[in-house]
């Protein structure tokens, strides 16, 4: 399988699971990208360090805070990511809003990964993806 076709393969992945997400509310599309979040971050921690984590979620988290308010109410350190302030203001936003900016930081930390290392990382922590998927399925 070409490099190409495993990028596509991969973004068609993610892409079903947002369709899928449209179906969910927000403080569940909260609750689920929490936990892909988080089992990313161990993964991405324990292939690359916690130094290059923070910076690849960092940038992601930059570029789509440009065009997603929400994001702002991220918080990215040393320790992971914390979504508490996030949380906390979440009745702020509009559950569009909710999806549309936790996907694009998701994305953003797919395509920084793509970027990066041509795919390699990405098929590392694609199962996380999957899971994503299957626990919007039962939602």
């Amino acid at each position: 399988m070409t490099e190409s076709t495993d990028e596509d393969s991969q973004k068609t992945t993610l892409r079903q699971a947002q369709a899928e997400m449209l179906e969910a509310g927000k403080q569940e599309t909260l609750d689920i990208f929490s936990e892909l979040l988080e089992r990313l971050w161990e993964r991405i921690v324990g292939l690359i360090g916690e130094t290059a984590t923070v910076a690849v979620f960092r940038s992601a988290l930059l570029e789509a805070s440009r065009d997603h308010p929400l994001c702002q109410e991220i918080n990215i350190d040393s320790d992971g990511i914390c979504l508490k302030q996030l949380k906390n203001n979440l009745d702020v936003f509009e559950r569009t809003a909710v999806r549309a900016g936790l996907m694009a930081f998701t994305d953003n930390v797919m395509a920084l990964l793509i970027d990066l290392t041509g795919g390699i990382l990405l098929r590392k922590v694609e199962p996380l993806v999957q899971q994503l998927k299957q626990q919007l399925e039962k939602g």
